[in-house]
């Protein structure tokens, strides 16, 4: 049984959207395509489908029947994916009928390694799972350490009652693993059946139980050094960026590198469901460069976010009161005071973040976010407006604001629960926050201007990043008319609130105590709490976030 143990921590919902092209992969571009000649353990040279060069979609050629009759069973499972994003193709890849027998369902997956399949081309008829088998095997030259694996991705259901997830995996190993007498053909007869020794498996260097194949023996050495295995649920068709840890289990260099993107339940055969799709796009080895925690006087700093990077406290303290964690394996910082301001400069020089930096500033100044006053609720209607469309009912949809005067004559205004429809069902990104709003008096009407770059919301557990741009005014009469421009992914977003003043006083913000537990790991991932492997992740629940070590 594993055990929780509770810290002081701090929410670290990070994430970016930015596109990068990372030269640590080939082609990650997907710019590049060729054809596909599927690999066989009898040695295939015929083509089926196109794949982008240096990665390996997982068509399959089926079985050889001559130049009359082709190859039975020959089944494209991946494409190429047109995009509005210069300079970037994507890949997409699909759960397919066999072209012989649509009872059997054919998993898309692809690979940095090199993708491979075997069944006893009878079992269609009689029902018999246990010759199938395949995966990935192989991979790249790599010796990295990477902190983490970013892609942007689009994922649909064939049928949208199946609840089957899509995968990313990736891993990286030093040696090399050999399994004696694997097929690696679809056959007939046992006669033409065709066994070879298979070097890095994926299964044998992950250390997951093969169906089919013989004795696995490694080199001195040899050794699993970091992992991801993390499902993909979220069905979206908007382009949404995901940031995946990898887990440590070695502090040897690695030597290689594999890659595996599946539009299924990678390491299960059963019910791969037809037609569920998954898109990728951009994917890049990252090295985070941000700060894990930040306390002063040894308390954690209220609402620290390691992508909020400005900080106010009411006196300055000392560089010693200061304490920090950073965020990457090869991340170093350096504190400093500067002009009246603490800076805390994070630096990987093994390579760039998700946001295509690798050095993240964060400020520590004097000044004031803390509330001087009670807040003030309001409630309306929200429209919400995107590329020339609305995307709300006709009149808005009912909603709420807070706003809440801080001590240096600003205020924080809240716009909880942000719901949004991008056309699949509304889904609830969050409270949108904008500190350090400007208000201005006169003739009986207060008028508010502020901003908020980065602003983490999350999207059915992925972690976005938006700039809001806040404009608006309340009059002495309890009437609120405000302005919220959401910018995300270079998408404007319009997001107009029209209300009245609530009687009583106290925040909007739910209470702590009714407000549903949400696990997310170091990146702003969310996790599901029931299955967390080991290691680091963030317990939020309302406003009150701790981090809980799983060992």
């Amino acid at each position: 049984m594993r055990k929780i143990y509770l810290t002081l921590g701090c929410t670290l919902l990070a994430s970016a959207t930015s596109l990068n092209c990372f030269a640590q992969l080939p082609n990650a571009t997907f710019t590049d395509w060729v054809d596909c000649i599927p690999w066989t353990s009898a040695d295939n040279t015929a083509a089926q489908g196109t794949t982008p060069k240096n990665w390996c979609i997982s068509n399959v050629i089926g079985i050889p029947m001559g130049s009359f009759f082709g190859n039975m069973g020959a089944t494209t499972v991946g494409e190429e994916y047109t995009t509005d994003t210069e300079g970037f193709s994507a890949v997409k890849v699909f759960n397919n009928k066999n072209s012989m027998m649509e009872s059997q369902i054919v998993p898309g997956y692809f690979t940095l390694g090199t993708t491979w399949s075997t069944s006893n081309g009878m079992s269609a008829l009689t029902g018999d799972t246990s010759t199938n088998d395949g995966g990935s095997f192989g991979g790249i030259e790599f010796t990295g350490r990477p902190d983490g694996l970013a892609f942007q991705f689009q994922r649909a259901l064939g049928d949208a009652a199946n609840s089957q997830w899509a995968t990313v995996v990736a891993y990286t190993w030093t040696g090399t693993f050999t399994q004696k007498d694997v097929p690696g053909n679809i056959y007939l007869s046992e006669e033409s059946m065709v066994k070879t020794d298979m070097v890095d498996r994926d299964r044998n260097i992950l250390g997951i139980e093969t169906n089919l194949g013989g004795e696995v023996t490694k080199t001195e050495g040899a050794e699993l050094i970091a992992k991801i295995n993390r499902p993909i649920d979220q069905v979206t068709d908007a382009w949404t960026e995901m940031v995946v840890p990898f887990e440590y289990v070695s502090d040897a260099a690695p030597e290689k590198l594999n890659i595996i993107f599946a539009a299924n339940d990678y390491f299960s055969s059963e019910n791969i469901e037809y037609n569920n799709s998954l898109c990728v796009m951009n994917p890049r080895v990252v090295y985070f460069s941000q700060l894990a925690s930040l306390s002063i006087g040894g308390e954690s700093v209220n609402n620290f976010q390691s992508g909020v990077y400005d900080y106010y406290v009411e006196t300055l303290p000392a560089l010693g009161d200061v304490t920090y964690e950073v965020l990457g394996q090869a991340a170093t910082a350096e504190i400093k005071e500067e002009d009246g301001k603490i800076l805390i400069v994070v630096t990987n020089a093994e390579g760039e973040d998700a946001d295509g930096q690798s050095t993240h500033t964060y400020t520590i100044a004097e000044g004031s976010n803390t509330p001087a006053g009670d807040a003030v609720n309001y409630t309306g209607k929200l429209v919400i407006s995107m590329m020339g469309g609305e995307l709300t009912p006709e009149g808005g949809m009912d909603a709420s604001i807070s706003i809440t005067p801080t001590a240096n004559g600003t205020c924080t205004f809240v716009l909880p629960n942000f719901m949004l429809d991008l056309g699949s069902g509304a889904v609830n990104l969050g409270d949108i926050v904008v500190n350090d709003v400007t208000m201005t008096e006169a003739d009986g009407l207060t008028t508010y201007a502020g901003t908020v770059k980065d602003l983490k919301l999350d999207m059915a557990g992925t972690p976005i990043v938006a700039d809001v741009d806040l404009q608006g005014s309340t009059t002495t009469d309890g009437k609120a008319d405000m302005t919220i421009n959401v910018v995300w992914n270079n998408i404007p977003i319009t997001c107009t609130f029209t209300g009245d003043k609530i009687a009583g006083i106290g925040s909007i913000v739910g209470n702590d105590d009714n407000a549903p537990v949400e696990i997310y790991d170091l990146r702003g991932v969310r996790m599901n709490g029931d299955n967390l492997p080991a290691g680091v992740y963030i317990r939020r629940q309302g406003k009150t976030t701790t981090k809980i070590v799983v060992r």
